[in-house]
Parts: structure tokens; C-alpha cells; sequence
């Protein structure tokens, strides 16, 4: 039997680098390097581009002779027809990035002014007829650090490089160019999709901004590019090779390219990879359809795009299998229909599908009875986007038939965990005869999280379709945050703690007085878990059944209606209501809203949702989409549920979750743990308040989808009210210490010895970080410390600022003196990491200064210029075995790491100890008799 033609794969299977990892001298090196491997790939180099004339005129040649090659005229008889042409469709006056991108995208909306024919910009269809050019930047950036290039296609520069010095990090070289050039990409560089960031042994790339503008956040907007099993590909020569491979730019320029109207989105590697691998699987199996072989599921951690992947991979089938007649994209109405719609419908609306791509939102039953009925009707709309309640409602009656029951069906199933097991499952894959079904899904159910051993996600779908992408991938690629988790001690008993003479905390164990104690718990910790770097978020309490809930809401009005401080939440409160009783408390908790949202939330928006739920006379669907959306607007300080809005809801002001659910485990506490840590520029981590014992319980789920056995402290941390405890002894003893320095320093004068200076700088700081950690605590923290303890740590604050600065006039800048505050997971992966690696007794001492130095040289702007290179000197003078470092650590370079991010760690650590040697070749004398084989 003839094999079945499969798509080319765009990401590579597995990257192996079986060349060390190579050194570049200089950006000079960098960029010959890169052209030379463009030329191989059959890049034309234009070095002859140097102003933006060129580029235009440029322009005009290659669409010319894209178009001559397809029959479609060019401009060579008339100038006028050109500038014309220029000025009506590339370089509009007043044009903006957004409008720029759109025409790349959506093909064929140009003619030309004389024959009125088509007139092509790119050609999708086969990429060989595209022209592809690499030529310097025209206009020259002042700083020595940095080079430009630019990827032409058919003329139009679509990818941005910026080649930076070797000597930098990526993150120190973005912002400088950031602020050096990053405005100078306006005109006909507004037509950039994608920057790519390298200083030629890291490289990275990120998507264009619709407004023209570069982010600021380099961490959240910059990826690597990786192979299939996630391994990033950082050698700038690698990256060339499987990056800008003609067939796989173009691809991610067209077909994996979404605009919407906030953004532009191009697919990452793993959702690629996924889409195209469930197209192979329903190309090879195209004889299997009907059963379980001929499906399967996709493991991709909640916050990594699912969504946005089942979509692409509706649109990837309907493009490239054209036998299949319907797709059906499924989602769970029930749990969150009203972000469901909006989200699919900002995709669709953001793509020129073309042919018979066109798509049908069927979120009326009718409207999904009609396309089922008359197929033929239908026959363009070849994607429909409803829910599986519906589907199933339509195929459980057995007087309803279609022509689709025997016809070559797909279904993709996003959050597939929800609603698609049992009854709905059967009764559709009972009726369609020749399907072909997958399903998506961040926490798959395995034997040991199964409800019964038939309901798992391959006993429904089939085995899995690609690599798992999981949680720990994903908060290492920082597509989302790791969590802090916080509860009470293991046993129920109140109990002493040693050297405290406060009891833990006990809440009653149900009713009423528990709901009252939950809440009054929440009320007084909301500001010290949702305040952070000055920007409020918002949380959900999740308690254990729907009268907790009602119960829960009524005591927060009472706690509003007491507030002597002016004090005020604006809480909401979700359910789905069967009883009569329960419908009755909706209704009641519905009004309240509507009255105290009118009297607290008076914007233009505000009033727009006011509007919304007058006329809508408070009805459940119109009150759950209002607060949907003003809980992601942030207009809600807090949403209290029993069950709704733990899964597949996204809103990034969201940071914490208080959770009253002793014995959720597995799949659902992962679901609900997730709704946290989507990124958000300002939020630290997701928070999760649990008011029972649950860390043995998120130890088992956190290893189970993470797929990782060893230290899982990069995902979770868990702190207990004993940790409070500990630390407050801890703290408390610092302080009287500390208040000790405070005055024999002030009684000096305001400075005494160096070398107490120094102490009294490096303690306040280690204070004031494990202060911060503490204030998580809320009340306990207000109750321990409160105002008398803030303005205490404030004196000493004040007191260290004045010292550093006067240090810095005088010269005197070294280690303890920097206040750039090093981010903590840095600092725990520099100390466990490198030192469980490494076993050198003072390289953590090391590692931690030259972490301090990586942190400090890109903030040198707030010391005096030289700063930095008196720190290196005074470092490398005092502590010769510095010198050593580098190489020593070299040669270990070669241990086997579990954790890839532990090798670029030190790759860092040796970069930059490198650049601290070259710098102080001259100036430091060497004990040469120290050897480095002396320091193993």
C-alpha cells in the first residue's frame, strides 16, 4: 500500500551539537559568521543597501520580478505607476505597524494600477519563487556594542538581527538597543515581524509590537528557538541553520502567524510541532478513522497557548487534508462560555484562511443543527467552533441525521479533561462513523488520577501526539510564574513553637463559624498577598460547596458594611444553581453586585457593564460574563466560587488563591493552582493560600505533571506559619543587632570604621529581603511587627541609602555597598545549582559576587562610571583564587547536568569572570606560583 505524503516537519526532531560551543572575539566575527551561513542557505547578500532609497528601489526590483514570474505585470514602463503603487499600498501616509503587517498577511489585496491583475507581495503557495536578501541596517546604531541586519523577502525586511557584543548578556545588550536605535524602525522597517537577539552564543528571537513600540519586559517577550524535545538551539550559526532555512522562515511569517487586534502572535516551537504532528497522524491513519488509533491527545501545560494551538491545528488540517470535510473545534460552554467565544472569535478574526477555511461559530443550536442538516450549505465553512453540549444535544436524538455521520470528520477538543468523558464522549463518536478526535489538555488523567481505570485521557483519545510540554517547561521558558504555596502545620493541634509564646492558629473545622474565620482571614490579608512593586491583583477563594459560598458572600458585605477605615472589597460571587434554594441566594447575590459595583465602579467601561446587567435584569449568563470581565479588567478585588473559574480561566491581575478543599489532588489542584501564575509584568509569583494541610498532596501532582523526580523548588515553595515563626526569632534577633550598629554609627557622627559600614549595609539588606517574605503573612506580620517594626526597618533603610551614597563619592563601592537587589530565583539557582555541581568550598562565595556583578553592570548607570571597574579590581585583588575560577570551572563544564539551566548558569559565571580578567590583565599583579591545577 502507497505511503501517505506527510507535512515536512518545521522543528527539528532533536538538535545535536557535536562541535564544542564555539567563542567569538568580536560583533565582527559574529556577523561574518551569520552572513556566510545565510549565503549557504542561498541568501543573496545585498551589501550594497545602505540608505533607505535602496531598500525602496530594491523593493521595487524583487516584487517585480516575483510578479513577472507569475504573470502578473511589473512597473518598469512607469515611474508614476510605482510611486502610485508605493504610496496607495506600502508606505500609506499616517500608516501604522499594525496595518503594515496585515497586508503581509493577507494575500492578494493589492492590484496593479494598470492591469488591474492580482499583484503578489509574497507567494505563499511555493516558497521557491520568493527572493530572500541579508543587508546591513541603514542606519547605524552610535553604540560600538551593536550591528544590524536585515532578512529581505521579495524586498520587504520582515526579520530584524541585532548582533551584539560577545562581552554582553542578551537582556543588557536589548536594552541598550532598546534605547539606542529600537525608534529608528519606522517607514518600511514597520513591516518587521520578528526580532532575533544575539551575541553569538545565545540567541533568541520575539514578535514585533502592533504599535511600534519594544517591550520592556525582555523576559516574557524573547524565546529560544528549540528542537522538538525543547532543547534550545543558542549558537548563532545553529540557529541560522534551523531558523531561517528559506521553507521554515516562511512559513512562520505566513502560516504560523496570527494579528489580532492587540497583538501579533507567532507560533512558539512546541505549539508548531503539536499542530503539525496531529495533521501527520491523521494523514497516515487516514484508513483507520473510527476508533481510538485514529485520534489522541496533546500535552501542553495550562498558560502555554492551548487554545490558541487547537486552533491552529483546525486551520493546519483544513489547509493540508483536504478529504476531511468538517472539523470541529469543541469547547466546554458550561465551564466559561463567555471567554471561550471571545477568544476564538480574536483568532478568527485575525486570519485570511483562503479557499474553503472559511469558519462558522455555531454557538446557537439551531445555527448548529443547520450546518449539520444542510452540509452542502456549508460547504466553505469548513471549521466550526461550537461546544460539545450542543454536539451532543443534536447527536443524542435519534431522529436526527447529516451526511457528516458518514463522512471523514476531525475533532479538536480543547481542554479536553472537562465535560468529554461518559455519555457525551460515547454518544458522539457513535454517531460519526469515520472520525478522527484529539484532545488538548495541560493535565492529562493517568491510572493513578483516574476516577475509575477505563477513565483515562488515552482510553478516550488515544496515545499521546508529540512531546509533553509541562508545567516546569513552561515556568522555566517563563511563559508562566511559580507559585508560593501557604498553609497550616501537618496536625490539627494548636501548638507552641519553640522561643515563641504565640499558638498557631486553628480554625474551627465547618459551619458557618469556619466560613466567618475564612473570611475574616482573607479580609485582613487581602493588601499584604495582591499588593506588589505598588500594583494591586486580585484573588479567588474557593471554598467547599455553594452554601459556603453564599455564606461566604454575606460575610464579606457585613465585613464591607463594618469597615471603620474606609476600607472596601469588591467581591463577587460565581456558582452554578440547581436547587430552588440556591437559585434564590443567586438571584440575591446578583442584585447585591449589580448595587455596590454601580456605587464603586463609575469609569466609562464601568458604566458600560452597569448598562449590561440593568438591562439584563441581573441574569446569570449576562452577570457572568460582566464579571469575567471586570475580574480580568481588575475591577474585582475578589471572586469567591465552589467549583467554576478553576479551570481555563486566564487573568493575569489574578496572583492569589485562597483555597478551602482538603482533599484536592492530582489534576484539579494543578487546574486551579494554575489560575495564578499567568505572567503579568509586576507579579512576583501565583500565591496560593490553602487552609488545610495539602503540600504532601502538591509535592505528588507537581513531580506527576512536571515529570521530574528530582528538586522542585523552581515550581513550588512551600512556607507554614511555622516558618513564620522561625524566621520572625530569626529576624527579630537581626534587628536588636542591627539597632545596636544604627547607633554606634549615629553616635559617631554618621560614619564610623569601614568594615562596620560594610556590615551594617549587607545585614540591612538581608533584612529587608526576608521582611518581605514575611509580610506574605498578613495578619500575623501586622500582629509581630506592625507599625513599630516598619518604621524601625524604614530608619535602617534610610540609614544604609545615606551610607552608600557617601561611600560612592568617596570611591569606597565594592560588593556589600550594591543595593541592586538580585532576583531570588537567581540567587537560589546560583546557590544550589553551582554549588551541589561544583564541590569548591568558597565557589559560593564566588558565584554569588560575580551573580551580584551581572546584576550590577547592567544598573552601572546609577554609580559613576568608573564604579565597576574599581569593584572588579578591588574583587580580583582581594581574592586571587578569583583568577583561578574560570578555568577551573571550565573543565567541569563537562559533568552531565540534569538541568540544562544549570549549564547557562555557568556559562554566564564564566563569561563574565573572563571579562573581569581582561579588564585587569594590566592592573592586577598575579602570584605566579599560584597554579590553577592547585585549586582542584
Amino acid at each position: 500500500m502507497q505511503q501517505p505524503q506527510l507535512l515536512d516537519k518545521t522543528v527539528l526532531p532533536e538538535y545535536k551539537s557535536d562541535n564544542p560551543t564555539p567563542t567569538y572575539d568580536s560583533i565582527d566575527q559574529i556577523q561574518q559568521k551569520l552572513i556566510e551561513q545565510l549565503i549557504q542557505l542561498d541568501y543573496k547578500y545585498a551589501r550594497e543597501l545602505t540608505t533607505e532609497k535602496d531598500y525602496v528601489e530594491n523593493l521595487r526590483r524583487q516584487l517585480e520580478h516575483l510578479n513577472t514570474k507569475r504573470g502578473e505585470g511589473d512597473f518598469s514602463d512607469s515611474e508614476k505607476e510605482w510611486d502610485f503603487f508605493y504610496r496607495k499600498y506600502i508606505e500609506i501616509e499616517g500608516d501604522t505597524v499594525e496595518r503594515k503587517l496585515k497586508i503581509i498577511q493577507h494575500e492578494g489585496y493589492p492590484t496593479h494600477p494598470r492591469s488591474e491583475d492580482p499583484f503578489s507581495f509574497i507567494d505563499k503557495s511555493c516558497w521557491e519563487n520568493n527572493s530572500f536578501q541579508i543587508a546591513p541596517h541603514p542606519i547605524l546604531c552610535s553604540s560600538a556594542n551593536i550591528k544590524q541586519l536585515n532578512v529581505l523577502i521579495n524586498g520587504f525586511p520582515l526579520v530584524h538581527i541585532v548582533l551584539l557584543s560577545p562581552k554582553n548578556s542578551l537582556e543588557q545588550g536589548y536594552k541598550e538597543w532598546r534605547v539606542k536605535t529600537s525608534k529608528t524602525l519606522n517607514r518600511l522597517f514597520g513591516y518587521i515581524h520578528i526580532f532575533v537577539l544575539t551575541n553569538g552564543i545565545e540567541t533568541k528571537w520575539y514578535v514585533a509590537e502592533l504599535d511600534g513600540n519594544t517591550s520592556q519586559d525582555f523576559k516574557n517577550i524573547t524565546n529560544y528557538w528549540t528542537d522538538q524535545k525543547h532543547t534550545p538551539i543558542k549558537d548563532i550559526n545553529a540557529f541560522a541553520l534551523y531558523f531561517f532555512k528559506k521553507e521554515i522562515i516562511l512559513k512562520l511569517l505566513t502560516k504560523y502567524c496570527i494579528i489580532t487586534e492587540k497583538k501579533l502572535i507567532i507560533l512558539k516551537p512546541y505549539q508548531i510541532d503539536a499542530a503539525e504532528s496531529i495533521c501527520n497522524h491523521i494523514l497516515a491513519k487516514k484508513e483507520n478513522s473510527g476508533n481510538k488509533s485514529a485520534g489522541g491527545y496533546v500535552w501542553h501545560s495550562t498558560g502555554s497557548g492551548k487554545t490558541l494551538t487547537a486552533f491552529m491545528s483546525c486551520k493546519l488540517i483544513g489547509h493540508d487534508v483536504p478529504w476531511i470535510e468538517k472539523i470541529f473545534l469543541l469547547e466546554d460552554r458550561n465551564a466559561l462560555e463567555f471567554q471561550v467565544n471571545e477568544e476564538f472569535t480574536r483568532f478568527a478574526s485575525g486570519q485570511d484562511y483562503g479557499g474553503n477555511q472559511r469558519i462558522i461559530w455555531a454557538d446557537e443550536g439551531e445555527k448548529l443543527s443547520d450546518v449539520l442538516e444542510n452540509p452542502n450549505k456549508y460547504k466553505q465553512e469548513k471549521i466550526v467552533l461550537t461546544t460539545i453540549q450542543k454536539l451532543f444535544q443534536f447527536c443524542k436524538n435519534d431522529e436526527k441525521t447529516s451526511e457528516l455521520f458518514d463522512q471523514k470528520v476531525a475533532f479538536i477538543i480543547d481542554e479536553c479533561h472537562r465535560n468529554n468523558f461518559g455519555e457525551m464522549h460515547a454518544q458522539i463518536i457513535k454517531k460519526f462513523k469515520q472520525y478522527f478526535i484529539f484532545g488538548f489538555t495541560g493535565t492529562p488523567i493517568f491510572p493513578e488520577n483516574a476516577s475509575t481505570p477505563e477513565d483515562t485521557t488515552e482510553n478516550y483519545f488515544g496515545g499521546q501526539i508529540g512531546p509533553s510540554y509541562t508545567i516546569y517547561r513552561s515556568i522555566k521558558d517563563g511563559n508562566t510564574l511559580r507559585f508560593w504555596l501557604f498553609e497550616p502545620p501537618e496536625d490539627d493541634e494548636s501548638k507552641k513553637l519553640t522561643n515563641s509564646d504565640t499558638p498557631i492558629k486553628k480554625l474551627p473545622k465547618g459551619g458557618l463559624a469556619r466560613v466567618k474565620a475564612i473570611a475574616k482571614t482573607v479580609w485582613e490579608e487581602f493588601e499584604s498577598k495582591t499588593v506588589h512593586n505598588g500594583e494591586r491583583f486580585n484573588g479567588i477563594l474557593a471554598v467547599q460547596d455553594i452554601d459556603s459560598a453564599i455564606d461566604c458572600y454575606n460575610e464579606f458585605k457585613k465585613l464591607n458594611e463594618k469597615s471603620e477605615n474606609g476600607k472596601k472589597l469588591m467581591v463577587a460571587c460565581v456558582f452554578t444553581a440547581s436547587k430552588q434554594k440556591d437559585k434564590d441566594s443567586y438571584k440575591e447575590i446578583r442584585n447585591s453586585f449589580r448595587r455596590e459595583f454601580e456605587t464603586l465602579c463609575i469609569g466609562r467601561k464601568e458604566q458600560g457593564w452597569n448598562q449590561r446587567l440593568r438591562r439584563g435584569d441581573a441574569r446569570e449568563e449576562v452577570y457572568k460574563e460582566v464579571v469575567t470581565e471586570a475580574f480580568k479588567e481588575g475591577k474585582i478585588d475578589l471572586l469567591i466560587v465552589a467549583e467554576m473559574f478553576l479551570t481555563g480561566f486566564d487573568a493575569p491581575k489574578l496572583n492569589t488563591l485562597w483555597i478551602d478543599k482538603p482533599s484536592i489532588k492530582w489534576h484539579t489542584l494543578i487546574q486551579a493552582f494554575s489560575r495564578t501564575n499567568r505572567w503579568h509584568r509586576n507579579k512576583e509569583v501565583g500565591k496560593i493560600v490553602s487552609f488545610n494541610h495539602i503540600s504532601s498532596a502538591v509535592d505528588a501532582a507537581v513531580r506527576r505533571f512536571s515529570e521530574i523526580d528530582d528538586d522542585i523548588s523552581n515550581i513550588y515553595k512551600t512556607y507554614t506559619e511555622e516558618d513564620f515563626w522561625k524566621n520572625t526569632n530569626e529576624i527579630k534577633t537581626k534587628a536588636e543587632e542591627l539597632g545596636c550598629l544604627k547607633k554606634e554609627i549615629e553616635g559617631a557622627g554618621g560614619r564610623a570604621e569601614d568594615h562596620k559600614e560594610k556590615k551594617f549595609i549587607k545585614e540591612t539588606e538581608k533584612l529587608e529581603k526576608d521582611v518581605r517574605r514575611l509580610r506574605n503573612f498578613g495578619g500575623l506580620y501586622r500582629d509581630h511587627f506592625g507599625e513599630e517594626g516598619e518604621e524601625e526597618l524604614k530608619q535602617f533603610t534610610t540609614l544604609k541609602e545615606k551610607l552608600i551614597k557617601e561611600r560612592a563619592r568617596e570611591g569606597r563601592e565594592d560588593f556589600e555597598d550594591i543595593t541592586i537587589e538580585i532576583p531570588e530565583e537567581l540567587e537560589e539557582a546560583t546557590e544550589e545549582d553551582i554549588s551541589d555541581t561544583i564541590t569548591l568550598k568558597q565557589t559560593t562565595d564566588y558565584s554569588d559576587k560575580l551573580i551580584k556583578l551581572i546584576k550590577f553592570a547592567t544598573e552601572k548607570a546609577k554609580f559613576s562610571e568608573n564604579s565597576l571597574k574599581k569593584l572588579k579590581k578591588a574583587i580580583a585583588s582581594r581574592d586571587k583564587d578569583l583568577i583561578n575560577f574560570p578555568g577551573w570551572i571550565s573543565r567541569k563544564t563537562n559533568i552531565a547536568y540534569s538541568d540544562p539551566r544549570k549549564k547557562e548558569i555557568v556559562e554566564e559565571i564564566i563569561k563574565l569572570s573572563n571579562e573581569i580578567m581582561e579588564e585587569m590583565e594590566e592592573e592586577v599583579v598575579l602570584d605566579s606560583q599560584l597554579d590553577i591545577e592547585d585549586v582542584t
